[in-house]
């Protein structure tokens, strides 16, 4: 999922994802993004740090406060003169300065679907051992 008020850069991004058959939502407003991240469930969701709604560190807030380990991978990109502070980066797995390829994004998404289904797995190993 990515989120982010630049609609082209979204629709790019889109695009470029969608040709890797991959599923990706796009949202131009965050807190709509917020209510729909806990209904769609995505592996990662890839935050602008500046938008006109929330900031990428609000978002993430209020995604960790609502959602606790179900949390999924959080993926920060920033400004050239920007610096986040220690507590804004530690909400994020990954902190990443803009422009970000097309490439390092699906490298960063694909860890962390990759992550996600290992995680998917291990709760099942751990169920039915339970069980």
């Amino acid at each position: 999922m990515f989120v982010d008020d630049r609609a082209h850069w979204l629709r790019s991004m889109g695009r470029v994802f969608e040709a890797s058959a991959s599923r990706v939502y796009l949202y131009t407003n965050p807190l709509e993004a917020l209510e729909q991240i806990p209904l769609r469930r995505p592996d990662a969701v890839v935050l602008a740090s500046r938008m006109a709604h929330a900031s990428g560190a609000q978002l993430a807030r209020a995604l960790r406060r609502r959602l606790g380990s179900a949390c999924p991978r959080l993926v920060l990109l920033i400004e050239v003169d920007e610096h986040p502070s220690e507590a804004d980066r530690a909400l994020f797995a990954e902190v990443h300065v803009k422009p970000v390829s097309a490439e390092t994004l699906c490298e960063i998404l694909g860890h962390a679907a990759r992550s996600a289904r290992l995680e998917r797995l291990g709760s099942l190993r751990v169920e039915r051992a339970a069980g």
